[in-house]
């Protein structure tokens, strides 16, 4: 058996060679023809055509970023202790989830007012500087139990109490995910109207935020303020949509030009929204 398998293979390589081999009439023109049309050639011309297929191939979506939410981070504690909570700010903005607004703008607008940093204590004032800023929530320090600080956090749009807790300079740089994370789920993104021109709008938020051009945003007026019966507590704004704008630049240090594609009346501080964060 294995003698007729040697002499089988002997036989196929001979045969093999002999038509491999390059006759005398054969011309050049003509077996470079062959070899032309040979289905196992492999050219420079496979690897071009190759990578021009890879070129044209989409490349993969990249999944967009967070919009911010944009928090007045404040501290109602004595000076000396303030000074030991200013890494909560850097770690909340560090998360990438939110956007604290700056102490000169936080002064400017109460002073604008003729408020003082308490009167931020009570709810109609979060409630008015909040929708003026665009707010989504306010973030206080305040004196606590057991010698820990009291952190507490109010929905910007109606100035509502969401949660509150206790903890130590020592540990905000491990809570400040966590508190970030929580904004992030338990407030709406938004901004709103600041100026309006012909065919444009002006909107208090921009690249900060996460927009992004191209991006196309709602627009809903504020409408009423519905009030809960029970507690008496701000459960938001119910407002009907206008219309939609597109992101077309941006500006300043963190604002947007957007161009109106559908609907009108629009009116300073209407409430622009991103559908996709809904």
């Amino acid at each position: 058996m294995r003698k007729f398998v040697f002499w089988c293979l002997c036989i196929f390589l001979l045969v093999g060679c002999n038509h491999l081999q390059r006759t005398p009439e054969t011309s050049s023109n003509e077996w470079e023809e062959k070899i032309n049309q040979s289905p196992w050639l492999i050219t420079a011309d496979y690897f071009r055509q190759k990578d021009e297929k890879q070129e044209k191939r989409p490349l993969p979506s990249l999944k967009r970023q967070y919009l911010k939410r944009k928090i007045l981070f404040c501290c109602f504690l004595p000076p000396k202790s303030c000074a030991e909570w200013q890494t909560l700010g850097i770690e909340l903005e560090a998360t990438k989830k939110v956007l604290v607004v700056g102490h000169k703008e936080i002064d400017s607008l109460l002073q604008k007012f003729h408020l003082q940093k308490d009167d931020l204590l009570e709810a109609d004032t979060r409630r008015k500087i909040g929708n003026l800023l665009g707010l989504q929530a306010f973030l206080f320090l305040r004196l606590g139990d057991n010698k820990k600080t009291e952190i507490e956090i109010y929905d910007g749009t109606t100035g509502s109490l969401l949660t509150s807790l206790f903890i130590t300079p020592k540990e905000q740089d491990k809570i400040a995910a966590q508190i970030a994370d929580y904004i992030f789920t338990n407030t709406t993104w938004e901004g709103r109207i600041a100026y309006i021109e012909e065919d444009k709008v002006y909107l208090n938020v921009g690249r900060l935020s996460g927009l992004k051009k191209g991006d196309v945003l709602s627009v809903y007026a504020q409408g009423r303020e519905v009030i809960n019966p029970v507690t008496g507590i701000s459960l938001g704004y119910l407002g009907k949509k206008k219309g939609e704008v597109k992101i077309i630049s941006f500006f300043g240090e963190n604002a947007s030009v957007a161009k109106i594609l559908s609907g009108k009346g629009f009116k300073i501080n209407d409430i622009v929204r991103l559908e996709e964060e809904r």
